[in-house]
């Protein structure tokens, strides 16, 4: 088996367990720990085993855990620090635990392997130093290729509803696709990882207006699988996310001011740094009220420029909270949501505010007929008149 066992462990890796996300803080740096995989391996129901010579598997791996909580996949970025492995390896048999990459299309992707495992009771670890990423998950091979009377073998477990699968061959950085999956029942072993946590560096857009939705891409790293990104202390929605990179839209934040942009995974929540503060600017918001007319009836001004008669036009009078531009539009009473011609503006104090309104609009005049005249301030339309209370229209009736 020498030199086939060399090339194996330098370059192969295969599919396999994963489990139950048990979070610790144990680690001497306060970081967080997982244990991925079945998390109870006290029962066996049986051994599948690999006796012989010509027998080489290129894994197996758990595709279904029933029990509650247990998960396939790591939550986060992290190092697998140990792993248990229940079964059985003798004869110069062994056991081993593969890193495995979830890739396109089902198949999976080698990563890294370890050494042959020196416990395979269940009941202690054996120590390794695996780099694995978030969504990663792990196989054991069963090795006893060409040795006369070695055996290998997985324990497993009865478990309605738990799954596992064997893979071909694997190496390191190639992709295979997983063989069929035996039903109700769930290997034994499982990972210790010691996460990551979140480093968030940078943010595309350092400000924005404090009534939120603006698009902010967080780069850094260990950022997958995050479980919230938060502006101080108020969630953010998340429209995409990799390891890399996270785009959320900005939530709301009255009064305006700067605030902590912060990620949180399950390996814990990143550091508040100068390159992830975000300044909310307290935008005014301008309250349109009051728009009324001298007289709902007038003549239009047959001509551009001043009106000169008093019969001519209508006064327009309005109010505002905060000075502001005020954009005006015409539509025809029967048609209010269809405009004619072009808007046209009036800036205006705070307070009451008035001006003439000549009649003509995008340099024509007014047909006879019923209009509305619609104001908007900011982001505010004021909507009242002809009969309704709560509109911000106010009509007209130009006549001839």
């Amino acid at each position: 088996m020498g030199a086939a066992r060399q090339n194996f462990t330098a370059t192969s890796l295969f599919v396999a367990i994963v489990a139950a996300v048990l979070l610790a803080f144990t680690s001497p740096a306060g970081a967080a720990t997982a244990t991925i995989g079945r998390q109870d391996l006290s029962t066996i129901s049986g051994t599948s085993n690999c006796d012989g010579p010509a027998c080489y598997w290129g894994g197996q791996f758990n595709t279904g855990l029933a029990t509650p909580g247990d998960s396939l996949a790591m939550p986060a970025d992290g190092v697998i620090t140990g792993w248990r492995v229940r079964g059985q390896a003798s004869g110069g048999g062994v056991l081993r635990l593969h890193v495995i990459r979830p890739v396109a299309g089902g198949q999976y992707m080698g990563v890294i392997d370890t050494g042959a495992a020196a416990d395979v009771t269940g009941l202690n670890l054996n120590p390794t130093s695996l780099p694995a990423m978030a969504g990663d998950t792990f196989s054991i091979t069963t090795e006893s290729y060409n040795i006369p009377g070695a055996i290998a073998g997985i324990g497993y477990v009865n478990s309605v509803g738990g799954s596992y699968a064997g893979m071909p061959l694997l190496n390191a950085g190639s992709t295979v696709s997983p063989l069929a999956s035996t039903p109700n029942r769930e290997l034994l072993y499982n990972a210790v990882a010691e996460l990551e946590v979140p480093n968030a560096t940078a943010l595309s857009a350092q400000s924005g207006p404090d009534s939120g939705g603006t698009s902010v891409t967080i780069t850094g790293f260990h950022l997958a699988i995050a479980t919230s990104v938060k502006f101080g202390d108020t969630a953010a929605q998340i429209v995409s996310a990799d390891n890399s990179t996270i785009t959320v839209l900005s939530p709301p934040h009255p009064g305006g001011g700067a605030v902590d942009v912060t990620v949180t995974t399950a390996g814990g929540t990143s550091e508040a740094k100068a390159g992830t503060r975000f300044t909310y600017d307290d935008i005014v918001k301008p309250t349109l009220s009051k728009l009324s007319f001298a007289r709902s009836k007038f003549r239009p001004a047959n001509f551009g420029g001043p009106v000169a008669s008093a019969k001519i036009g209508s006064k327009v009078r309005y109010t505002l909270s905060e000075a502001a531009k005020v954009t005006f539009t015409v539509s025809r009473a029967r048609k209010p949501g269809r405009r004619v011609g072009k808007s046209f503006s009036h800036t205006g104090s705070a307070g009451r505010n008035s001006f003439t309104f000549s009649g003509r609009v995008g340099g024509r005049a007014l047909k006879r007929g019923k209009y509305i005249l619609r104001g908007v301030a900011g982001l505010r339309t004021l909507s009242r008149g002809a009969g309704l209370r709560r509109s911000a229209m106010r009509s007209m009736r130009p006549m001839f």
